[in-house]
């Protein structure tokens, strides 16, 4: 059987769900080579943090960790060079999330695509409002990955399940309404600085797009378009901030022509 990247890609969601399981058991015989949460994280003493929560802890005391510092500057390069792949290669939530689009009764597109414009605007209030008001890092109370692993912790340590953990079941019922990953797009704050951070680099790692092999050109929406989760167009130009460089499009262009391809540059 050919391994296509997506198997790939599956396999390092499927890994890091199943890594977060498991380092709270191990933390327990004191083995700790990785260590915290997906909001705070360190791998052989190396920090990553997410960048949102450093910004919120920023915001609300008006200092910050060099720790934390160094955690939130190495997810946000990741960002840079890469895009927000943390969303389609890292996140449990959006392991969940593809396999709820596998569903047939969940529809796989919505039609409002500034999902990250509506995002940037709600969570610049909060985070100015928590400069303002000192309050604590709220926006973290709405992060799914941080809740999935928090949540593991939880029941290590004292065998319950904290409150927060019904936040994934209530997101994917969402998801199931709206279709298109709608809590990925419209709710999770977690998401918006690296979407932000990929859209730095001009001729970062991106969808490629060669027209002189596409044979759906004509089609709208084409399969490589039905097959994005989040119902983006790759043959567009520029970069979308909300493209995780998840590859569904590759796989799906491979039966039509190649015309799409992953690589650092700009599009020809």
């Amino acid at each position: 059987m050919k391994l296509h990247r997506n198997h790939v890609r599956r396999a390092c969601q499927c890994l890091v769900a199943l890594s977060f399981i498991a380092i709270p058991w191990i933390n327990g015989f004191d083995i700790r080579i990785v260590t915290g949460n997906l909001l705070s994280l360190e791998i052989f003493g190396i920090p990553f943090a997410d960048p949102l929560a450093a910004l919120q802890v920023f915001f609300s005391t008006w200092s910050l960790s060099w720790t934390v510092t160094i955690g939130a500057l190495l997810s946000l390069t990741l960002a840079v060079i890469m895009g927000p792949v943390f969303c389609s290669w890292i996140c449990p939530y959006g392991l969940i999330a593809d396999l709820m689009q596998k569903l047939p009764f969940v529809k796989r597109r919505n039609r409002f695509s500034r999902g990250w414009l509506f995002k940037a605007v709600v969570v610049g209030i909060v985070v100015v409002g928590l400069g303002a008001m000192a309050f604590p890092p709220m926006l973290n109370q709405l992060s799914l990955p941080g809740w999935y692993t928090r949540t593991m912790q939880t029941l290590w340590l004292s065998g319950t399940i904290p409150a927060g953990f019904w936040l994934l079941p209530a997101a994917s019922v969402l998801d199931m309404a709206g279709g298109g990953h709608f809590w990925c797009r419209y709710c999770c704050p977690q998401s918006l600085l690296l979407q932000a951070a990929g859209l730095v680099l001009p001729r970062r790692f991106r969808v490629k797009y060669d027209a002189s092999k596409c044979i759906c050109s004509e089609k709208n929406p084409s399969p490589c378009m039905k097959s994005c989760p989040y119902g983006l167009d790759p043959r567009e130009r520029k970069i979308h901030p909300e493209c995780t460089n998840c590859g569904d499009c590759v796989v799906q262009c491979s039966h039509f022509g190649s015309a799409l391809s992953q690589g650092f540059g700009s599009r020809k």
